[in-house]
């Protein structure tokens, strides 16, 4: 009797073509996913700018110890690090919160500097480092001068050679001597409330950490104790570790969506070609991994003397996850096809390195560039800022402009509606009257005292010289976008309506030597008309008011 014959193992070579197009399809899914989680981890705790976390970040993130073989210098509040972070650090409640003083103060940033001269810029910079080097002085004011500094709003600074040489002239009650009073609760109220809010604020997540009393405030302005380190360094606690609730919600995330992943990735490879003791090995692989990997978080976040050394271990184990995952997907897309198949795959792959190639020089190679030059800008001792107060910025001037860029102006036997309405001049001896209406047939309020800059700026104009040289500014700015609505309102139809749906309205001949708000410039020669008119008009005439001026067929009405 013939001995039975064994029965041919199952491979993935065996399955049919539609079943090897979807599992090529998953395998390509997983690794795309897997790079992309590798972006998500340098932006997340990549802390020195590096493409990867160093050691130091990673043992930092589970631990907040570092090595230290000198005794750092003073102890901060996590409110005072955040604070006097780096000004292009990415904004979170671990890094730095020092750009919502700059360019992520809800715009108001953006809108002064854009286009303004080096000078103007170089003035608004220094008053915002004001801000925060005016609350750093008061952070590390005793507890009972803050909370009377804060109550009161009025931060008084002795000896006042510490003060700030500039502030934004909102936050001090004089700006000739700053020392005097500087409004400290405005201005968290305006840098950090409006996010940190607990309803209502921008920004949910933040708005689990509330800042809206002095209490809520005080908790972030414990400094911790100064170490002692031994000879030749140790590991010193510099900052939190990665919170429980945190690091809760990633072991759930990580333990079953990546068990599941390196399941089926792990299931993939163990039906290969391979020899046992390969397939063996390399099948599981990823997912013993990633369980010591996730085990040896809480090991470092709960040991106290072995912590840093259980934190390292993640550096390795999380390379175990990428060499198993690349194993299992490479060698099972190649093992599952003939030499045809083999061929595109390789193509597929060279396709792929080329694209990593051309993202790496044109996106994060600038990227890591600028990250780490601010990082180091960051570390660098702080100079006083310059008092900005004796600079004086010149207007902005439209620029020169050749005759036959002027744009077509018609001459007309009447006005239109909106001529009329926008023609004649601010008056701050007339307007805004004690009942506060608009004179009938005016929209020229507008550009003034209905406007909150404006308006807060006309109120403040007697309170130093300075706040009257700002407002004097202002005046023949707002002159000029009103004369550059009025020559759009003049100008024939037709570029009329290409101007405000290209957003680009030539710059008028008569406005070449007259000033002009910086950020309606859309480039030398050109304004932003249709941003003007929404800044000016849109914002009272919006979709649901009576009378609608926030499209160009709601504004023709008025324009015949």
């Amino acid at each position: 009797m013939p001995e039975p014959t064994a029965t041919p193992r199952f491979t993935l070579r065996t399955l049919p073509l539609p079943a090897k197009l979807v599992v090529t399809c998953f395998l390509m899914a997983v690794g795309l996913g897997y790079s992309s989680a590798m972006v998500q981890l340098h932006m997340q705790d990549a802390k020195s700018g590096k493409p990867m976390p160093t050691v130091a970040d990673v043992v930092a993130k589970f631990t907040g110890k570092r090595w230290l073989s000198e005794t750092p210098s003073r102890p901060v509040s996590k409110l005072e690090k955040l604070i006097m972070g780096p000004i292009e650090g990415t904004l979170s409640g671990t890094g730095t919160m020092a750009p919502v003083f700059f360019h992520q103060d809800a715009g108001n940033y953006r809108r002064l500097t854009s286009g303004a001269s080096p000078q103007l810029k170089a003035k608004i910079d220094a008053e915002r480092e004001g801000e925060r080097l005016a609350l750093q002085l008061w952070i590390n004011l005793p507890a009972d001068k803050r909370q009377r500094f804060y109550d009161s709003d009025r931060l008084i600074i002795d000896p006042a050679e510490k003060a700030p040489k500039s502030i934004t002239s909102k936050y001090a009650g004089n700006l000739s001597k700053i020392a005097d009073g500087i409004r400290v609760k405005t201005i968290l109220q305006d840098r950090c409330v409006r996010c940190h809010i607990s309803q209502g604020g921008d920004d949910l997540k933040a708005a689990q950490y509330p800042l809206e009393t002095f209490a809520q405030l005080e908790v972030y302005m414990e400094v911790p104790a100064g170490v002692t380190l031994p000879e030749g360094g140790g590991w010193v606690k510099v900052e939190e570790p990665i919170g429980l609730e945190k690091l809760t919600q990633s072991t759930h995330a990580h333990m079953l969506s990546f068990a599941m992943l390196f399941a089926l990735t792990g299931l993939v490879f163990a039906f290969t070609s391979f020899p046992m003791k390969i397939r063996c090995v390399f099948g599981p692989l990823a997912l013993v991994a990633v369980t010591t990997d996730v085990s040896l978080w809480w090991l470092a976040r709960l040991s106290d003397q072995w912590g840093p050394y259980f934190a390292m271990g993640v550096m390795g184990t999380g390379a175990t996850v990428a060499l198993g995952l690349g194993v299992q997907i490479t060698f099972s897309l190649f093992n599952m096809y003939g030499k045809l198949g083999k061929v595109v795959l390789v193509g597929i792959f060279a396709g792929a390195a080329a694209g990593g190639v051309l993202l790496i020089i044109n996106q994060i190679k600038p990227g890591l560039d600028k990250k780490e030059a601010a990082i180091q800008a960051a570390q660098q001792p702080k100079a006083e800022p310059s008092n900005p107060v004796e600079v004086k910025p010149p207007l902005k001037k439209g620029p020169e402009i050749k005759e036959k860029e002027k744009p077509p102006v018609v001459p007309s036997s009447g006005s239109s509606r909106l001529e009329e309405l926008l023609a004649g001049k601010w008056n701050p001896e007339l307007w805004p009257k004690p009942d506060g209406k608009v004179p009938s047939g005016s929209m020229v309020r507008a550009f003034f005292d209905k406007d909150k800059d404006f308006k807060d700026a006309w109120k403040d104009k007697d309170k130093s010289p300075e706040a009257m040289k700002a407002y004097q500014a202002l005046v023949p700015e707002r002159e000029g976008e009103q004369a550059v609505v009025l020559a759009w309102v003049k100008s024939t139809a037709d570029l009329r309506k290409k101007a405000y749906e290209d957003d680009k309205f030539p710059l008028p001949a008569e406005m070449k030597d007259k000033p002009l708000t910086a950020e309606f410039f859309a480039d030398a020669k050109a304004v932003k008309i249709k941003a003007l008119l929404e800044a000016r008009c849109s914002s009272c005439h919006g979709g649901e008011s009576k009378v609608p001026l926030d499209t160009y067929e709601a504004l023709e009405k008025f324009l015949k």
